[in-house]
């Protein structure tokens, strides 16, 4: 990759670019387990109490 083209027809050079993935979760653990979920700019996010309650509930929706 060596530019970019937009779509007012300017290109713009670059080395590299980098996307940020939407999340989805759709997983029935979110219910099962009573999270709550929060929009945000990357996607949609499982809250739960506690920081590493959290993290691990996130890891298990995502992978």
């Amino acid at each position: 990759m060596s530019s970019v083209l937009l779509e007012d027809g300017r290109s713009i050079a670059l080395q590299g670019l980098y996307v940020a993935p939407i999340i989805s979760i759709q997983s029935p653990l979110v219910d099962g387990l009573g999270l709550a979920l929060q929009e945000t700019p990357m996607g949609t996010l499982a809250i739960t109490s506690g920081t590493m309650a959290g993290i691990a509930a996130h890891r298990a929706l995502m992978f």
